[in-house]
């Protein structure tokens, strides 16, 4: 979808309130990288197909937004990750060959389309709900907040790392929560990140996440399939 400004969004959601999730870049580079990594959830690809089931129903039951930095980090990461699952893909088609070798009396069948099939299936899940997402950009102050932010040193932040893409996409979430609750949204809003380190440990997070979910009472989780249960439970 093209990039609009978060009160622009803010207006299209409150024409049909439902659930809002809002992705940031990890979360969705974590969808290529469930088959590998074993710090990632395995079940985020099967909870993916769910949510875009649900975001292209009639009348969609969720919104999920991303915004333009997000769109741009994938961009730059995207030949990176995908190079990692594409060498993992050929080590697991290395394993079922060197099974069949070691284990002839069995039926092992070395599946010839995994390697050039999988991967494409893969980045499918992944593309279609990027595209199914809706994008927006926040306003100025938002980027005034991130410097604030970073220079703080407050969370996503640390003084000691230069995280300004963080805080401007957390600044960026806040401000489209905002205008949310400013119109009288009642529904879950979750922010969506697997990084803990500069977060805090989900549910709660670090105390200057925290704070600041408190202040639009929203919910902070890890990955989409924990996501998708929340919206669910409080939606």
């Amino acid at each position: 979808m093209p990039a609009e400004t978060s009160e622009e969004l803010a207006k299209a959601i409150m024409a049909l309130p439902c659930p809002v999730i809002f992705l940031d870049t990890a979360a969705l580079l974590d969808l290529l990288r469930a088959p590998y990594r074993s710090d990632v959830d395995e079940a985020v690809l099967a909870s993916c197909v769910d949510l875009v089931e649900d975001l292209t129903t009639n009348p969609r039951k969720v919104w999920v937004v991303i915004t333009d930095a997000v769109v741009h980090e994938v961009q730059d990461n995207l030949e990176r990750v995908s190079n990692e699952l594409k060498n993992n893909i050929r080590s697991l088609r290395r394993m079922l060959t060197t099974a069949r070798t070691l284990f002839p009396e069995r039926d092992i069948t070395v599946h010839d389309w995994l390697e050039a099939h999988l991967f494409d299936r893969v980045l499918g899940v992944m593309s279609r709900l990027q595209s199914s997402s809706m994008v927006f950009s926040g306003g100025d102050a938002c980027m005034a907040n991130a410097n604030r932010r970073l220079f703080a040193g407050r969370a996503p932040s640390a003084r000691s790392k230069q995280q300004y893409k963080d805080c401007l996409i957390f600044e960026e979430f806040l401000e489209l929560a905002r205008h949310l609750r400013s119109a009288g949204f009642l529904g879950s809003l979750v922010f969506v990140t697997p990084n803990k380190v500069d977060y805090g440990k989900p549910p709660v997070g670090a105390d200057d996440i925290a704070d600041d979910l408190q202040q639009v009472s929203g919910l902070y989780c890890s990955n989409i399939t924990w996501a998708m249960a929340s919206i669910r439970g409080h939606s």
